[in-house]
């Protein structure tokens, strides 16, 4: 994941996650989303892991992402549908 604003190399590059490995952490390793799932929801206009991660196209297609929907306790909170 990049953690600056271009694509200047990381202050502490051995700490990098990739993608793939960012979403699982924010999942707290659940594979599916139910009813009854723990946490909240945010659902995304573009697939995030659809860019090579160290590509400048990727960095540009991360930033650009939106939230298309958001859900909080089982609550809508934001919608942009």
């Amino acid at each position: 994941m990049h953690r600056s604003a271009d694509l200047r190399e990381p202050w502490h590059p051995e700490q990098a996650l990739t993608t793939l490995e960012a979403l699982a952490a924010s999942t707290d390793g659940q594979g599916t989303v139910a009813v009854g799932s723990r946490g909240d929801l945010a659902l995304l206009d573009a697939d995030p892991l659809e860019f090579e991660p160290d590509s400048a196209a990727s960095n540009g297609h991360l930033r650009g992402t939106s939230v298309a929907l958001t859900v909080v306790d089982g609550r809508v909170t934001h919608r942009a549908l």
